[in-house]
């Protein structure tokens, strides 16, 4: 893509963010997993994360706490391209932690966490079966 065609899209995308076409309905989990659809018009990602054996809708995530390089890689669109959505999988390795800081602690040290966090920009799009069997 030509430098003059990435300065079209990002100018076009940050006219389309600031005038809010880019509010999204996501879905949200409660604690017994039933899905409710949330409407902010602050919304520019939907969420899903699976932790343990949990798959959870977990709403929206507004323009302000998003993260820089998911909001570029989502403006990158084309006519004929479009991302879907980025998946992230984290791990947290608490015990380490919990020993490299608290090393005279003999309190109770959780386990490694490993996290599988989904975004995404259209409506609905964190809906579980989206993602297959996860």
């Amino acid at each position: 893509m030509s430098s003059n065609n990435s300065i079209f899209f990002a100018l076009c995308s940050s006219i389309l963010l600031s005038a809010g076409v880019l509010s999204l309905k996501c879905l949200e989990s409660d604690e017994h997993g039933n899905l409710t659809e949330v409407i902010n018009p602050n919304f520019q990602y939907c969420v899903l994360i699976k932790q343990h054996q949990t798959v959870l809708a977990a709403g929206g995530v507004e323009l302000e706490t998003a993260e820089n390089a998911v909001t570029f890689a989502f403006s990158e669109q084309e006519p004929n391209y479009q991302l879907l959505s980025v998946c992230l999988f984290e791990k947290y390795d608490w015990p380490a932690l919990f020993q490299t800081y608290m090393p005279l602690s003999s309190g109770y040290a959780p386990r490694v966490n490993l996290v599988f966090r989904c975004m995404c920009n259209k409506d609905l799009c964190n809906h579980p079966k989206n993602f297959g069997s996860l």
